[in-house]
């Protein structure tokens, strides 16, 4: 299955929807998070799992909002899981 970008936003934001308020304060920059760790899966430059928490973990810190990574790598599994990897 061949994921482009604007579907894969698609997906994203269906997915935050589902779980986070989009009047929380950290909703764009999760979905920023999970938008960077997703395409590093898409073009694969990250094909495990612990490759998968390591960069979910750098990117929150780097962006501020490590008390999301949980989900943030729930997230993010899922879809590498829907990618077939």
């Amino acid at each position: 299955m061949k994921t482009t970008i604007p579907k894969l936003r698609k997906i994203i934001r269906k997915v935050i929807t589902e779980s986070m308020s989009p009047s929380d304060p950290d909703y764009d920059t999760v979905a920023e998070v999970i938008a960077q760790v997703n395409r590093k899966v898409m073009f694969g430059q990250i094909t495990s799992t612990a490759q998968l928490e390591e960069e979910c973990d750098l990117l929150a810190a780097d962006y501020g909002v490590p008390q999301h990574i949980d989900y943030i790598i729930e997230r993010c599994t899922q879809m590498m899981e829907r990618m077939g990897f």
